[in-house]
């Protein structure tokens, strides 16, 4: 049932972010997304160096030994033999007819397979009630890219090419947002420790102290350069994928911190007033129909930050700078930017019934309504 979730999560977060490439699981990425115990290796002290050949062919051998013998006949194992110039793992894959291993993905025999357990009336539904109660396939997933980035396969190079590591970012993240069965709350823990594994990947400027692996997913250079700076581009950046529950968890336990120790004085240095608020990036897919991996704006995520303001989102009439005209906004005018722009390219519908349509965005504004 696992090996099965593992693939049906992949699947809808790949299909969410249009990245037909990431659809199918490799050996290696279900290396750290099968086992519980992998939970402890995440918080381990241990310093982020290569994988040695030793610990990726025992990892690979132990995944590839599960499927075969679990899922003969349902689930196969197909070698990825062309790599182009991309840069490749160092396991030499002998044991493994000279292809590596951990980058063999994991495939459904025949189509039908994968038509019955996902569309067959009760199959779904009994393979998610067989699974582990404390089992949820997109933190298990999330934990994957956390240990994957802790114990890289690669030569391990520190740079600035947010790219390279984009596309298993921007997975990991829309994962983040899928997650419903977290009885440890494990998920706010896990995207902390990823953002501290990728600050280390993370070639950062000293003399910069905004300087953040985040902040290169927001605009182009160019823009970014003549902006506000962008303070907590973490929080901005889970704010756009509409992680709520780690928002609330993060921020009220911030809150905390502060009540308990003050405000340090180098969070006070960086902290500005002109930056844009986390309420600003809620609700820039209010109302949109262009392909984009963000979710559309959440009323539940809104509504929390609207009730619980802090530094970083001082509420719906706080004075900031627009992040690309640079001009005095406010999060309502954005909000009203934004519906205006949407009634002029044609995405509202006059008779709209999709319950993520006008009945979302009506919703939003209504709370704008009660708390602005």
């Amino acid at each position: 049932a696992t090996v099965y979730l593992l693939t049906r999560a992949r699947e809808l977060a790949a299909d969410f972010i249009r990245d037909d490439s990431a659809t199918a699981l490799t050996v290696w990425e279900l290396a750290f997304a099968l086992w519980k115990e992998d939970d402890e290796l995440v918080f381990a002290e241990n310093e982020i160096e290569e994988a040695s050949e030793q610990f990726i062919v025992g990892r690979c051998s132990r995944v590839i030994a599960f499927i075969q013998q679990r899922f003969t006949g349902l689930l196969g194992l197909q070698a990825r033999r062309f790599r182009g110039n991309q840069r490749g793992p160092r396991l030499t894959g002998q044991d493994y007819d000279d292809i590596d291993a951990m980058e063999r993905r994991v495939f459904y025999i025949h189509r039908t397979v994968r038509d019955w357990l996902v569309s067959a009336e009760g199959i779904h539904e009994s393979l998610v009630r067989v699974a582990p109660d404390d089992f949820d396939a997109h933190l298990c997933l999330l934990r994957s890219y956390v240990l994957r980035m802790r114990h890289p396969a690669e030569y391990i190079e520190h740079h600035r090419v947010l790219d390279d590591w984009w596309p298993d970012i921007s997975l990991s993240l829309t994962h983040a947002r899928h997650i419903t069965n977290d009885p440890e709350h494990l998920q706010r823990c896990f995207i902390n420790r990823l953002d501290e594994t990728l600050q280390w990947w993370w070639l950062s400027k000293p003399d910069d102290p905004y300087d953040h692996w985040a902040r290169n997913s927001f605009s182009s250079y160019e823009i970014r350069m003549k902006a506000t700076p962008i303070w907590q581009p973490l929080l901005c950046l889970a704010t756009k994928f509409g992680l709520a529950t780690y928002l609330r968890e993060e921020l009220e336990a911030r809150r905390a911190e502060e009540a308990a120790k003050g405000v340090s004085y180098e969070t006070l240095e960086l902290q500005t007033d002109d930056s844009t608020p986390l309420l600003t990036y809620a609700i820039e897919y209010i109302c949109s129909r262009n392909k984009t991996m963000f979710p559309l704006s959440s009323p539940s995520l809104i509504r929390y930050l609207l009730e619980n303001p802090w530094r970083a989102n001082r509420g719906a009439n706080h004075e900031y700078k627009d992040f690309l005209m640079r001009k005095p906004i406010t999060p309502w005018l954005a909000l009203l930017k934004h519906l205006r722009d949407a009634n002029r390219r044609r995405f509202i519908d006059i008779y709209d019934v999709d319950e993520q349509g006008t009945s979302r965005w009506a919703e939003i504004v209504r709370l704008f309504l009660e708390q602005g």
